[in-house]
This record gives C-alpha cells, structure tokens and sequence, in this order.
C-alpha cells in the first residue's frame, strides 16, 4: 500500500512466511524477501550497536542518576538503559523495574510495582514507549523480554539469535508517518499500555 512502515513490512512477511510454512506451501519469494529483511536488520543492529565492554564504564553513572526518578522513559532502543538496570539490580537490590514479571508477561496493572522488594531502598519503573532490542513478539502474538542466560555477557548475540531462527519478531517502532507510529503502537500490547 506504499508504506515506509518498516514494522509493518517485516511484520507481514514473517506471518506470510508463517503461514506458508505451516501449511507446506512453497513460497521462494516469500521466503527470500523474509530471509532478505531479517538478516539485514540483524547486520545492522551489529553494526551501529555496541558490545557491553564498549560501555560497562557508563553504567554506573547511568543507573545512578535513573535511581533518583520512580519512572523513567526510554524512547531509544539500543541496550544501554537496560544493561545499566541490570548493573543497578546487582548492587542496589532489584530497583529497577520493566514490569515484566518473571520475564515473560508484560504487568498492565504496573502501580502496584512501583513498592520497593524487600529491603531495597526505593523503585524505579522503566519504560520503552516504542520498544525495545529486547523485547519481542512470538508467533503466537506473545509479547517478552529476550533476558541474558545465566553468567552470560551476549544478550546482544542471543537477541539476534531469536530473531535469526524466526521464532520471534522485534517488538520496536522505528519508521514510518505519526500516524503509521501510532498504529503500531495500537497494535501492541505491551506499546499500547505505555503510551
């Protein structure tokens, strides 16, 4: 329909290619466009994104100054903010909240986080109104945060993993018109609540 919507694009072309795939239909073109979107968004998330090493001395300094605020809104949607919540959690206690619970379920009812864990001396909520590297829809429409393994320092690598083996799909908003945003923005769970 002559949309520069890029996650609308992607999105139609990972359901086609779904789709033909559960049904046995054999689609190259499908298929290649699929194949052809997905590698070239993971080159790129590689090639402007840095590695945690490349910035582990500007985590501190980021999780303590988002310590002072109960809410904080990122519209970026690189890692940092979320590696500097993670550093945050080491030291403070789980301060820093994305309001995903046990990593997989998105809590709409999120106030009732905003209440410090234990003996954590306060809460900061922590939210991407145009998404996240890490977050992600399933084929099922299931929307998550892709979380780093146990001992693990790649959770750039493993979010392009998941995207490379098409079991999900990046859930961010990058291009397109206002209005072409603010439908995608409607169209997600997660998006929708934010906003």
């Amino acid at each position: 329909d002559g949309t520069s919507d890029f996650e609308l694009v992607l999105s139609m072309i990972w359901h086609a290619y779904h789709v033909n795939k559960a049904l046995g239909v054999e689609d190259t073109l499908t298929t290649q466009a699929y194949n052809d979107v997905k590698i070239a968004l993971i080159n790129s998330v590689h090639q402007v994104h840095p590695e945690i090493d490349a910035v582990r001395s500007y985590l501190i300094p980021m999780y303590t100054f988002m310590s002072r605020f109960k809410t904080v809104v990122s519209l970026n949607y690189d890692l940092l903010v979320y590696w500097s919540m993670l550093k945050g959690n080491e030291e403070l206690g789980q301060w820093f909240k994305d309001c995903f619970i046990r990593d997989l379920e998105f809590e709409r009812d999120f106030e009732r986080l905003r209440k410090p864990y234990g003996g954590t001396g306060g809460a900061t909520l922590v939210f991407y109104p145009h998404g996240n590297l890490a977050f992600s829809t399933s084929l099922l429409g299931y929307e998550i945060k892709i979380v780093r393994e146990s001992n693990s320092q790649r959770l750039l690598g493993q979010i392009t993993d998941k995207w490379s083996d098409g079991s999900q799909f990046p859930l961010f908003v990058s291009e397109g018109t206002t209005d072409q945003k603010t439908n995608a923005i409607l169209r997600s769970g997660y998006l929708s609540t934010v906003f």
